[in-house]
């Protein structure tokens, strides 16, 4: 796990390219505390910060191949290099390291871009080929691993993390503004966009080509919707999905320093510790994280595993003030307003693991292969709309009781078939936010999103629609969030649930093994009886909750972010309208109603433009 950076085709004199390349490069030091290299020449500027995982004498970077024409900067695992490895010296190649760096680089001789379809792994990385001039960015095929890009007139800028590519700008861009309602509604904008008007990033499954200042952009992979046999039982996807999870995990496993595993004590996670502990024979490291508000703290189930696997287990409590003092410095490792509330848990449940590992594996992906959100049951109400009698009912219901998950679904019904699945992930209504704004930043929001679900076949059924959809969007936006966390405390994380093969088996699990009758992820409840007790199988899904609206009203908490937005001069003034904006936090103080979702989007927005547009230390 590392960093990377790049410049190509600059303009400026070696000493300022150079000066500006380092920057770049330690300013991501977090993700490479082990070593920094760099590579120029005439046209490409590489830097790199290393984390070293594999071959810890012998991976530093950039590296390159035998006659120096070809130099790669990468970030990730390839779990499948040393078969790779071998096949390679098979056809002639030799090797100086071990390092799955070097594999790539072979491979890229070997096949150039089609190098990729040879890969199982988490990756990012560019290959710069001195003959031809020209430079290849690849990002893994779920999007585990991030990589940003800017071309600057004639120049092309790249890096794992957006600050390092301000780090090249005279200036930070605008606010790129077309993404805010989006965000504001769903907590992340969905495609290539960022915050950043001009920097993008590398959409997963996809290689970019830079020649000649220009860029070209493919996708290589994708998964296939496949008509499933119901004929076949539910034991054998069961011991499908079985060994397909057992050996994702086994490649996981490869490592030159230690490694445990990330544990909240849900099915997901547990289910991993629990192959994890049965596939080695040293003590297995586990951490879990919790708060002091016993309604949030699920701590208690971690125990529960760690007992039964016998495993070194690690936990730690969070309060409000420190995760209140918390929030800036977490902004700023995201590059963006953050996503979700429990970024923090992750940070610091990492910073935990590095005083013991170097490496984690985790549960995410699991709920977007397997349906294992309970917002994917309001499909089933979604063709209500037309009952006019029912709409009414729920609509009163939700009115006297103020019920969340009622409002919510009140609202559902009233969608149409492919509004019900694009808005399934929306934490606040657009016809919440769009009033709020000064200016129309909320028109095609929804663009992006109906684009990627009309690229399924009308073949795939309702529910793989949907899941396809958040596997290119939601999930997206959580393993962004995994990625920067882990590496803000210099810690790998590893997803085995997001093994390629295991995304293209899911879509071959019959509906009945996935959702059916209010029961989420049912394939993996019933594999996870396997292994684990039926309280944690069974268990209701929790998922990190933060008690955000709460802490919003306190004086000592995150009321106090509350405040600057009230400030004239503050971002979120000159976006939305002040005089709502008062009422909403009025209402919300008074316990009148609960604007925390929104409210909790709206101090991201400002603290993050404080941070990177005012150098404010907050």
């Amino acid at each position: 796990m590392c960093g990377i950076c790049g410049i190509v085709n600059y303009k400026k004199d070696a000493d300022t390219t150079k000066q500006l390349l380092f920057k770049m490069r330690d300013i991501m030091q977090h993700r490479g505390p082990d070593g920094s290299g760099f590579y120029m020449d005439r046209q490409v500027a590489l830097g790199h910060r290393r984390l070293s995982i594999i071959d810890l004498s012998g991976g530093s970077q950039p590296m390159t191949n035998e006659d120096s024409s070809v130099w790669i900067i990468y970030n990730g695992e390839i779990y499948n290099f040393q078969e790779l490895r071998d096949d390679l010296i098979s056809k002639g190649h030799q090797f100086k390291t071990r390092s799955d760096t070097e594999v790539l680089l072979h491979l890229y001789e070997e096949y150039q871009e089609g190098l990729v379809k040879h890969l199982n792994g988490m990756f990012a990385f560019a290959v710069w080929d001195k003959k031809s001039r020209k430079l290849l960015i690849v990002r893994d095929r779920l999007g585990v691993k991030p990589i940003y890009y800017m071309l600057d007139r004639e120049t092309f800028i790249f890096a794992s993390e957006i600050k390092s590519i301000l780090k090249y700008l005279p200036e930070v861009p605008s606010i790129n503004e077309p993404i805010l309602a989006e965000y504001f509604s769903f907590r992340f904008p969905s495609g290539e966009n960022t915050f950043f008007s001009g920097i993008k990033n590398l959409l997963p499954g996809h290689y970019l080509w830079w020649e000649n200042g220009n860029i070209k952009i493919n996708k290589y992979w994708d998964v296939e919707y496949e008509s499933n046999d119901e004929e076949k039982s539910d034991a054998y996807y069961i011991d499908a999905l079985d060994e397909l999870l057992a050996d994702a995990i086994s490649l996981r496993l490869i490592s030159d320093v230690p490694l445990g595993t990330f544990n909240s004590g849900g099915v997901d996670s547990s289910l991993i510790s629990s192959y994890v502990a049965k596939m080695t024979d040293f003590g297995l490291n586990t951490f879990s994280v919790g708060f002091d508000n016993k309604d949030y703290d699920e701590r208690k189930y971690a125990h529960i595993v760690a007992k039964q696997y016998h495993t070194s287990h690690h936990d730690l409590v969070i309060d409000m003030q420190e995760y209140m003092n918390l929030l800036p410095k977490i902004i700023w490792h995201h590059d963006e307003p953050l996503n979700h509330a429990h970024s923090i848990q992750i940070f610091k449940i990492s910073q935990l693991a590095k005083e013991y590992v170097t490496v984690v594996l985790t549960g995410e992906g699991s709920d977007e292969l397997f349906a294992g959100y309970p917002r994917y049951n309001l499909l089933a109400f979604s063709r209500l709309g037309s009952l006019m009698s029912i709409k009414l009912l729920v609509e009163a219901i939700a009115k006297i009781l103020g019920n969340r998950k009622l409002r919510i679904l009140s609202r559902f019904i009233n969608y149409d078939k492919d509004e019900s699945l694009v808005r399934n992930s929306e934490f606040v209504p657009l016809e919440y936010v769009s009033p709020l704004f000064n200016n129309g930043y909320f028109k095609k929001t929804l663009d992006r999103r109906y684009e990627i679900l009309n690229s399924v076949s009308n073949s795939c059924s309702k529910l793989n629609r949907l899941l396809y959809l958040e596997q290119k969007t939601y999930l997206v936006s959580l393993l962004n969030r995994q990625d920067k966390m882990s590496m803000a405390a210099s810690i790998e994380s590893r997803v085995p649930f997001l093994d390629y093969r295991l995304v293209e088996f899911s879509f071959k699990v019959p509906e009945r093994l996935k959702m059916s009758h209010l029961e989420n992820k049912i394939i993996i409840k019933l594999l996870a009886l396997k292994y684990l007790p039926r309280q944690i199988v069974f268990r209701k899904k929790s998922g990190f909750g933060v008690p955000i609206s709460e802490w919003l009203r306190d004086a000592q908490g995150l009321r106090v972010y509350l405040d600057l937005v009230r400030e004239k001069d503050s971002i979120t003034q000159t976006y939305f309208n002040p005089k709502l904006l008062s009422v909403i936090i009025s209402e919300h103080q008074k316990r009148k109603v609960d604007h925390g979702e929104f409210l909790w989007a709206l101090i991201n927005f400002e603290l993050w433009y404080r941070i990177f547009y005012k150098n404010e230390n907050l």
